[in-house]
């Protein structure tokens, strides 16, 4: 750790200082852990398997797994996330074209969150919305939000822009196009 003039470290002396290191409570939710023990554990709702402290996606291990019945039943960090409705992610796609091509662009949110959970089991949409040329889509990752937009900015250009929270871990993301 860096020490200042003061012999304290840059923590501690944002601490006495009131930045925002020791405004922002803690959100017990995110501490919870689903299965926080050790051993193996299938997703109810996902299928993903929990082994090892890792989440994942095997659909041969998947098999193996569901003929043993000692294996423990719950729900994975992704699913939960999804039924307490904590997101980390929002999404507003607006353009005409969602109104001609709709039955395309949802395929491609689709895909994209498919992708996505293969790489992360965590990473879900937890919602869309949809009205006449706008869909809003709330996901449950940073990541997967930002995954959807840069995967609409390729397929179909327009206007991308990825807004960070600067307080807490959330991101808005906006891509818009005008024909």
């Amino acid at each position: 750790m860096m020490k200042g003039s003061t012999g304290r470290s840059n923590r501690q002396q944002k601490a006495i200082l009131g930045h925002s290191v020791d405004r922002l409570p803690r959100d017990k939710r995110l501490e919870k852990s689903v299965h926080a023990a050790g051993g193996t554990a299938i997703c109810t709702s996902c299928s993903s398997i929990h082994e090892e402290k890792y989440w994942f996606v095997d659909p041969q291990r998947l098999e193996e797994l569901s003929r043993d019945g000692e294996v423990e039943q719950t729900l994975c960090p992704g699913c939960d996330r999804v039924k307490r409705h904590m997101h980390d992610g929002e999404v507003t796609l607006k353009s005409p074209f969602l109104t001609r091509d709709r039955e395309a662009a949802l395929a491609l949110i689709k895909h994209t969150e498919e992708k996505a959970w293969h790489d992360n089991p965590l990473s879900r949409i937890a919602s869309i919305r949809e009205d006449r040329e706008e869909i809003k889509i709330m996901t449950t990752t940073t990541w997967l939000a930002q995954r959807l937009g840069k995967a609409f900015h390729k397929a179909y250009s327009g206007d991308l822009e990825i807004k960070p929270s600067r307080r807490e871990q959330f991101v808005r993301v906006y891509w818009s196009r005008a024909i």
